[in-house]
Order: structure tokens, then C-alpha cells, then sequence
């Protein structure tokens, strides 16, 4: 039985946090509001950049599309500064010279392409779907469940591989196993498989 792979973006193939925390943090200071860069890495980590948006949002005058745009233009700003996760690469092309097909289902939007591109591993996805697809948010499983049915894949074969408690929870929506990407700092994250590198996924085909 052949194995698919799903992937989360932010935390899981792309060393994103740092920058997302640091742009966060000045969108909040130009709203006359402080939060330090821990607070943020928390509250995103365990909820989401859109939740944060609300909480700005709450606590200004501005609505959370424009927080929202003040936070784009940053992060394009910086998106060449992106790296990848440590042996990201590596796995993919391990597992594309396996012809184990992989997919990314993420939040994030437009620039996602541009990212993958520049990290050079745009080539490793048969399909890449961003929020630009509309579908219901994590944990909803639709963004799953629209690759699962587009590629006729086997559910008792799909790999959903993420950093959050979300993704855990998305792909147990959908009916797949969660592979999740974590360390020794946080013990809250549950999911059918924790794991500290990436290299460990060449174990699950």
C-alpha cells in the first residue's frame, strides 16, 4: 500500500515563525499595542495568525482586514528571508524518488507559491492548496478531503504532516493519521505520531 503525504506549511516545511512573530509585533506597536514576541509565538502556535488578527482588532480601531493587510505587506517584504525547516528538502526528494506523491493543504495565500519557488521544492507537490481555495478553515477537513477525493487517494494510506494541535485535529476530521512535527517544550500537542525531525517520515513508508 502506497503512501500520500499532506503537508502543513508554516512549521512544518517552512522555518516561518520567527519572521510572522517579529511582523506581528510591529502591526501591533503601530496599533499602540504591546505584546512581547513570546506572548505572539504562543497565541499563534496554539490558535492562529487569523485569531490574533481578532484580538488586534478587538482592541483598536482598526478592522481585521486592514490589520490583516498591514501584516501581508510585511511578511512579503521579508518572504525571501524564509528558510526551510531543517531536512525538509531532503525528505521530499527522498520521498519523490520513491514516487510517494506529496501535497500541501495551508492557510497561508498568495505568497505561498513564491516561497516554494525560492526554496526551490515547488517541484515535490502535485498540488499545493492555499487559502486562495475558499475552503472552511482548520480543523474543518475539507481542504483533506478535497485532495483525498481529486486523487482518488486511500485514506488508510494518507499522511497529514503538521506543527499544531490544529493539524492534529484536521486530520482526524478527515479520517488520516497526523504526523506531528514538535520538540521537548511542548507536551499539550496530541496526534498519532510525534516526532522531533523530519528525517524520521522516511520510516513511515
Amino acid at each position: 500500500m502506497k503512501h500520500s503525504f499532506i503537508w502543513d506549511l508554516d512549521g512544518t516545511i517552512i522555518d516561518s515563525y520567527e519572521i510572522i512573530v517579529e511582523n506581528l509585533a510591529t502591526v501591533a506597536e503601530q496599533l499602540n499595542l504591546t505584546y512581547s514576541r513570546n506572548e505572539i509565538y504562543q497565541f499563534v502556535k496554539s490558535k492562529s495568525v487569523r485569531a490574533f488578527f481578532d484580538v488586534l482588532s478587538d482592541r483598536s480601531d482598526y478592522d481585521k482586514d486592514q490589520i490583516k493587510k498591514m501584516a501581508s505587506e510585511l511578511n512579503d517584504q521579508r518572504a525571501d528571508d524564509i528558510k526551510s525547516i531543517p531536512h525538509a528538502a531532503y525528505v521530499l526528494d527522498y520521498l519523490n524518488q520513491h514516487n510517494i506523491q506529496s501535497f500541501i493543504y495551508t492557510h497561508k495565500g498568495k505568497s505561498t507559491a513564491h516561497v516554494l519557488e525560492n526554496l526551490n521544492l515547488t517541484q515535490f507537490f502535485k498540488e499545493v492548496v492555499t487559502s486562495e481555495y475558499g475552503f472552511e478553515r482548520k480543523p474543518h477537513a475539507q481542504g483533506i478531503e478535497y485532495i483525498i477525493d481529486k486523487y482518488k487517494l486511500n485514506k488508510d494510506a494518507v499522511f497529514y504532516v503538521g506543527d499544531r494541535q490544529i493539524d492534529a485535529d484536521c486530520a482526524r476530521n478527515a479520517g488520516v493519521k497526523s504526523i506531528i512535527l514538535t520538540d521537548d517544550s511542548d507536551n499539550s500537542l496530541s496526534g498519532d505520531y510525534l516526532i522531533k525531525d523530519l528525517k524520521e517520515l522516511v520510516n513511515f513508508i
